[in-house]
């Protein structure tokens, strides 16, 4: 076989590989992204259950820009505070398949960061007043690995109690 014959083959398999990606992009994409269910409490409340300082944040999640710079409105060291504020987290109890299509292209605001010690063991940002937007909230998957963030949904009643909590430390929230 010659060179000529090799490229010809070769522009060939590629034509044909890429109208066939072309046509069948979307299941393709399919294929390799997938949805877990997620119901919100179970992975939060663990996950910030070691937490001794919450820091909140003038700024909202991490997709608009640096959280260093942000400016902290706040911080909570009592313990007491703290397992407070943990308590008062409660999520409708409901089971999610696509956080995607249940999030907003906001970034939030207040940023709530959890902190254990000096490692912030979770990022999140209050969304509208009735959401947390957390990177565990996530259901994509590419290929097993989670992408994206997702909005866990508050009661009414943690809605209510999170916003007078942040009035009594002058820290207002946006709703918008």
């Amino acid at each position: 076989m010659t060179r000529r014959h090799k490229w010809i083959i070769s522009l060939a398999l590629i034509t044909a590989i890429g109208t066939t990606l072309a046509f069948t992009w979307e299941e393709c994409l399919r294929s390799l992204i997938y949805h877990r269910p997620l119901h919100y409490d179970r992975p939060f409340l663990p996950a910030i259950a070691t937490a001794d300082r919450i820091v909140v944040r003038a700024d909202g999640f991490d997709c608009c820009g640096k959280i260093g710079e942000s400016n902290v409105l706040f911080q909570v060291t009592d313990a007491g505070e703290v397992a407070t504020v943990r308590a008062h987290i409660a999520f409708q109890s409901r089971t999610t398949t696509n956080a995607f299509l249940e999030t907003c292209m906001c970034c939030g605001g207040p940023g709530i960061d959890w902190y254990n010690g000096n490692e912030r063991i979770a990022l999140t940002a209050m969304q509208h007043g009735h959401s947390i937007r957390w990177r565990g909230f996530s259901t994509a998957r590419i290929l097993g690995i989670r992408f994206g963030y997702g909005d866990g949904p508050l009661t009414e009643q943690s809605q209510q109690w999170i916003r007078d909590w942040l009035k009594s430390h002058g820290a207002a929230q946006n709703e918008d």
